[in-house]
């Protein structure tokens, strides 16, 4: 047996009144996050750091100083104060490496309402249709399968979702531990790209590619937001015609995000679902592509394709999917991977532009340039892994196979 987290969701159906203590809760959270996100600060300015535990000791000083802080529960408070210290350590871990990296800011408006955390206590579901939490009682509505006084729930999470009011019960279960079908030599090496976020070839030979269908999604959604923003400059801000077409704004902003959370876990599944002992992915450094000061400064589409793609977002969750399955995902330096000849193992004579989607490995020979990127990338971790039992890709086989040399000749293309 092995120990998973899940997460249930309940409807909330508060009245005007609990949702005014709702927003109160809110409003403390996000004073007592710019409270401590000062302290840091000031330590940070001093060249000092604060650990989470004298943030916890700080919190009854606030509440001296602000008594209406008292009213949030104390678990919920030394768990903003948890959050604090995280985005500290995170910022300092990422300012070794970015010095442009800027530090957790203050929430600037203090009204708008937050999601509000309550971990060990603070909550309890009285019967079938009512909870207390944080003092209040609210009526709710889940899963009717599903006993919610008798779930041991580690954490509770109120959100606020398009006008509606939801909690997010988060539950640490047991079950059976999955059986292991991997395949204990199977290696896949894979290039991370615009038009194909996935173009990957395994050790005996055969193709993986995927689609970038969260660009897509973001491109047709980007096009009718930025309508909505076109009209909403010309209306008066916050007139009832301005309130119309924010409201389709953020609706339109959710399902996007809905649609590319879903594409990317459906794509990440499909391929950890291949049950690959070890999928290797080229260290692409999103950041610096993305960044006004790096290479691509001048290049605003491609620092906008790159924003679309949601890449960092896929390996992510590719990682944890293989995780669950007893595989593993490495990273490895893509560095000259798309220049090099995945045949010869040397550098072309021309460099190759981003709009050469092909390269001719030979006279006769001619590959899409991300296969050839991700032959290299295997070739590179065969050469840092020796020892391992593994059978080596056939690059040759490989390109021949997928050869469109006949292709690019008809069109005139045939160059090296």
């Amino acid at each position: 047996m092995i120990k998973v987290k899940r997460t249930y969701n309940v409807r909330l159906f508060p009245t005007a009144q609990e949702k005014e203590q709702f927003g109160q809760l809110s409003l403390i959270r996000n004073m007592l996050w710019n409270e401590l996100v000062d302290i840091e600060q000031c330590a940070f300015d001093n060249h000092s750091f604060i650990s989470e535990f004298d943030l916890n000791n700080r919190l009854p000083e606030l509440k001296q100083r602000f008594p209406h802080f008292k009213t949030l529960n104390s678990k919920a408070c030394q768990r903003i104060a948890k959050e604090v210290y995280s985005s500290y350590r995170s910022f300092f871990a990422l300012v070794k490496k970015d010095k442009t990296a800027k530090p957790p800011q203050k929430v600037e408006d203090v009204n708008e309402y937050h999601t509000v955390v309550f971990n060990q206590s603070g909550w309890k579901f009285v019967n079938e249709d009512t909870l207390r939490l944080n003092g209040i009682n609210v009526k709710y509505k889940g899963r009717t399968d599903i006993n919610f006084t008798s779930l041991t729930a580690k954490e509770v999470k109120l959100k606020q979702r398009n006008g509606k009011w939801l909690l997010d019960i988060c539950v640490e279960t047991e079950v059976p531990e999955p059986e292991r079908i991997t395949c204990e030599n199977k290696v896949l090496a894979i290039d991370l790209g615009l038009k194909n976020i996935v173009n990957g070839v395994d050790n005996l030979g055969n193709v993986v590619v995927l689609n970038n269908k969260a660009r897509r999604i973001n491109r047709y959604f980007g096009k009718n937001i930025n309508r909505i923003k076109t009209k909403m400059s010309t209306k008066v801000k916050h007139s009832r015609r301005w309130e119309y077409l924010n409201s389709v704004r953020k609706r339109l902003c959710s399902r996007r995000n809905a649609q590319i959370k879903d594409t990317l876990h459906i794509q990440s599944k499909t391929l950890a679902d291949m049950n690959y002992k070890t999928i290797v992915v080229g260290d692409l450094n999103i950041k610096q592509l993305m960044s006004t000061t790096g290479v691509n400064k001048r290049k605003k589409s491609m620092r906008k394709s790159f924003h679309e793609s949601a890449i960092e977002r896929f390996v992510k969750i590719l990682t944890y999917k293989c995780l669950a399955r007893h595989n593993e995902v490495i990273t490895l330096s893509e560095r000259w991977t798309t220049q090099t000849n995945s045949l010869t193992g040397k550098l072309f004579k021309k460099n190759v532009e981003l709009n050469d989607r092909v390269v001719w490995l030979n006279e006769t020979i001619c590959i899409d340039r991300d296969l050839n990127a991700a032959m290299n990338i295997m070739r590179r971790y065969e050469q840092y892994h020796i020892a391992l039992v593994t059978t080596p890709l056939d690059v040759f086989s490989v390109a021949t196979k997928h050869n469109v040399a006949n292709l690019q000749t008809k069109n005139g293309n045939h160059s090296l």
